[in-house]
């Protein structure tokens, strides 16, 4: 018999180092920190938000410095162009990167991307990216207005 220590995340990914598991954690922390700028999504009756029961809108400046320092991090994992040009030019769709974090496994950047890809060219986020790309199938409800 063989004993095998494993070490495990507090998202529940598990590493076969402890410099992996904290190495990894200090990514959830950080990739947190960030997306705790934004406010926190509404938490309608069933599953409202998700399904189009409004937006929540962003100012430009706080979105811009959330993706700003999102794609800094990215940077760190994934080498290549598209983190550079998503960086340098709004009109870069997300899915790009998005691509690419999924190509990586990257679970904590993943989800903070996708909440970045439910944000609209008006700067309201929608509870999927369905709405985000069709704003107009969406509830034109402002839930609240991030500072």
């Amino acid at each position: 018999m063989q004993t095998i220590t494993k070490f495990k995340a507090k998202d529940g990914r598990e590493f076969n180092t402890s410099d992996e598991c904290i190495d990894y954690e200090s990514l959830i922390d950080r990739v947190d920190e960030i997306m705790n700028r934004l406010p926190k999504k509404p938490e309608l009756e069933g599953c409202g938000f998700e399904n189009g029961d409004g937006f929540i809108q962003h100012t430009k400046k706080n979105y811009n410095l959330v993706k700003h320092d999102l794609l800094k991090v990215i940077k760190k994992y994934i080498k290549h162009e598209w983190v550079q040009q998503t960086m340098d030019d709004d009109s870069v769709h997300l899915s790009y990167v998005g691509r690419l974090i999924d190509d990586y496994m990257l679970r904590p950047i993943n989800s903070a991307w996708y909440r970045l890809m439910c944000i609209d060219s008006d700067l309201r986020e929608w509870g999927q990216p369905y709405y985000a790309i069709n704003p107009t199938k969406g509830k034109q409800i402002c839930l609240n207005i991030s500072e």
